[in-house]
């Protein structure tokens, strides 16, 4: 048998799983405390869980086909302020070296927390390698060990940058070049990614060879590969090149789980661990992407939009302006046990004992058992527990008694009941998380109505059920929610993305950014006979990207192979809450996806009387996982050569007309085994020419399935 391997370190715990390459089922998951201490830092739990879980589940190394690792080694330097003195070398000529120099000059860059980012200033007037060798001499004088090399419009001419890179790194520095970031024009922001970039590379060099000899001294021979922000990968050694690409690395893996292992296609992802919750927004099938922020810096870097809020199942509580709440600080944190896991506690001499982490000045409520003095914590999963949330089996069910027990002697304490208290700390963390949903649906106009919560990480129980009654949303736990984050870096994709500045891109531009992202793709190991490329525009923006996306083994097969009979299909989605009408139901099945078109009901007489009914329509694939579900959609089955009209009728028939001109419907292709989302794209000959190019690979009478979502008014 053959094994994928992932790894993700936490703030507690290092855990590792090994999935069956043919099938993707979980066959082990391992669990050790994070080595932090330890002269190899968290690389030595990553070589230990690795070796206990070889043993657990007899792998030998040679059966290991692909390892991969989630990482916070980047985040964290950024958070700990641990960064590098950054110069920056740039250069221009003429009439604009005065505005060259001013957009790739920076005095300082404020990180989180308030650190800062030391930055020096070195401007070359018309470039020479005499002139460049003399300023990197000097940066070498005043230890200055990494340099950024910036230019205006280096992503159409790099050759500056590349010399200033080579001379840097024939003196031993480190070079980060800005069109190695990005292949956009903005020039500060360009170079202001790579300066970040560029800041923690010493630092990432060795966390980095430290993590493959990890990998290496269990015999285990494939290339270590890290889980990116954008929810791609990387070969770990493209870490000393491109750090920056990592710094959501962690949080990514857990929503690639949610996709490939969990197979969700529309909702909000809650990733929940011991001390934060990470919060996504998957729609379409996929996760959001945006620009990262580092500090109050944007960057061009393509990262999932994840929110991060201190809530977690193991936030402690505290009083924060007369009202109990749970959070920020954690009992992992703080070194100690929940109470609802407290083996053998005295519940009848249990007493409050208030708390301070360190000099932080909030007082938290930890209780001490009077017999053994040992001192707990009372976190949300204690208060989950409590109220039945978490069931026996369920991975953090604990005691009920013992919580009970805990919470009558804070009642006491604090001179105010228990359900107060459960109604004070349940509605602190269900507002916060519900102004990240909102914020959500507002930015990506997402429908509540077809919102689903979706739950992962080990503490999801302490949140998604109380959640899901609260904002009146229904919820799913991830199969496998413990180690949902393992198991995506296990099964990740490479996913390459090249963005260009282009209003109305040719056919020639796109041709050659396509083959860029495939390149890319293909250089990070993707197999190319199962590679997909997007194509997409942005008008607003002015920028066109392709997206290539592939499996790094010919042989992988990243979803399980399950093919449901119709009924069974019906079945499963009606399980997820889709529901049809029997009694007008147009259907068609193309060879990988069911496609469906129905009204759906008004279950309300009010409704049913004061409304019509409205369509809606369904794509899924064969295995019930849902691929598009919009509500007052509709299908048209055409093919390649008949594309262009049927999409100018249903345009003419479904757009809008107004001040700022046409408003077009939302469009999706289904092709064979494709799906193409155009919903982002606002203007008609985009999509036109989108089409046009992307079908080129198809024969003329292939059919297409267009699926269009008519805006309110059409």
């Amino acid at each position: 048998m053959e094994y994928r391997i992932g790894i993700d370190v936490g703030g507690t715990f290092t855990d590792a799983v090994a999935l069956d390459n043919s099938t993707m089922e979980l066959v082990g998951i391992v669990k050790i405390p994070t080595t932090h201490h330890h002269p190899y830092g968290v690389s030595e739990g990553i070589r230990l869980a690795l070796l206990q879980l070889m043993e657990q589940c007899s792998i030998r190394p040679e059966d290991v086909v692909f390892i991969a690792h989630g990482t916070t080694q980047a985040t964290n330097a950024l958070l700990e302020g641990d960064v590098d003195r950054v110069a920056i070398v740039s250069s221009g000529s003429g009439l604009g070296a005065s505005h060259v120099r001013r957009e790739t000059s920076f005095k300082a860059l404020t990180l989180d927390g308030g650190k800062e980012l030391h930055v020096e200033n070195c401007f070359i007037r018309d470039f020479t390698d005499e002139k460049c060798s003399y300023v990197i001499n000097n940066l070498l004088e005043r230890g200055i060990k990494s340099i950024t090399a910036s230019t205006a419009y280096s992503v159409d001419n790099p050759e500056t940058e590349d010399r200033i890179r080579a001379i840097a790194e024939g003196h031993g520095m480190y070079c980060t070049c800005s069109h190695h970031m990005s292949g956009l024009y903005g020039l500060r922001t360009r170079t202001k990614t790579a300066v970040i970039n560029a800041s923690i590379i010493s630092k990432m060099v060795d966390t980095t060879d430290f993590m493959i000899q990890s990998v290496h001294r269990t015999g285990i021979q494939k290339p270590l590969m890290i889980m990116r922000s954008d929810g791609g990968i990387m070969d770990a050694s493209e870490i000393k090149k491109k750090p920056i690409h990592t710094i959501l690395s962690g949080p990514a893996a857990g929503v690639a789980g949610a996709l490939l292992y969990g197979r969700y296609s529309e909702g909000i992802f809650l990733e929940v661990g011991g001390t934060s919750t990470d919060i996504s927004a998957i729609h379409n099938g996929q996760v959001m992407v945006k620009w990262a922020h580092i500090g109050s810096h944007k960057t061009y870097i393509n990262s999932l939009d994840i929110h991060t809020l201190a809530i977690a199942g193991g936030s402690m509580l505290r009083k924060d302006n007369g009202h109990i709440t749970g959070g920020p600080r954690s009992a992992h944190i703080a070194g100690l046990s929940y109470v609802c896991f407290a083996d053998d506690l005295h519940t009848d001499h249990l007493e409050i004992l208030p708390f301070h982490f360190q000099n932080e000045p909030s007082e938290y409520y930890t209780v001490r058992d009077g017999v053994t003095g040992t001192i707990y914590a009372i976190t949300l999963t204690c208060l989950a527990n409590f109220k039945e949330y978490i069931h026996e089996g369920d991975f953090s069910f604990g005691s009920r008694r013992n919580t009970q027990a805990a919470l009558e002697a804070l009642s006491l304490y604090l001179e105010i009941s228990i359900d107060k208290i459960l109604e004070q700390v349940f509605s602190s963390a269900c507002s916060a998380i519900q102004s990240v949903i909102t914020d959500f649906t507002q930015t990506y106009n997402l429908n509540r109505n077809e919102l689903k919560l979706i739950g992962g990480g080990g503490g999801c129980q302490a949140i998604l059920p109380l959640l899901s009654e609260t904002l009146h949303l229904p919820c799913s736990i991830c199969p496998d929610a413990q180690a949902i984050s393992p198991i995506g870096v296990a099964m990740a994709m490479v996913h390459e993305i090249c963005e260009r500045n282009s209003i109305s891109p040719t056919e020639n531009e796109l041709m050659k950014l396509r083959e860029e992202a495939v390149q890319k793709a293909l250089l990070a190991g993707a197999a190319r006979e199962q590679l997909r490329v997007k194509i997409e525009t942005d008008p607003m923006m002015g920028i066109v990207r392709a997206i290539a996306t592939g499996v790094t083994d010919s042989r992988l097969r990243t979803i399980p192979k399950v093919v449901l009979s119709e009924a069974e299909l019906f079945s499963s989605l009606e399980e997820q809450g889709i529901h049809f009408n029997k009694d007008y139901l147009k259907k068609m099945h193309n060879g990988h996806y069911w496609i469906y078109e129905t009204t759906q009901p008004q279950r309300n007489w009010l409704k049913r009387l004061l409304f019509s009914e409205k369509t809606s329509v369904v794509v899924a694939s064969s295995d019930g996982t849902v691929k598009i579900n919009k509500q007052n959609g509709h299908f048209i089955q055409t093919n390649r050569d008949c594309l262009e009209r049927t999409l100018n009728q249903c345009m003419d028939e479904a757009s809008v007309y107004g001040d700022t001109g046409e408003r077009i419907p939302d469009i999706f292709l289904v092709v064979k085994d494709r799906i193409i989302d155009y919903s982002m794209v606002c203007e008609r000959m985009q999509i036109l020419k989108l089409a046009s190019f992307e079908l080129k690979e198809y024969e003329p009478e292939d059919a297409v399935v267009l699926i269009y979502i008519p805006l309110s008014g059409a």
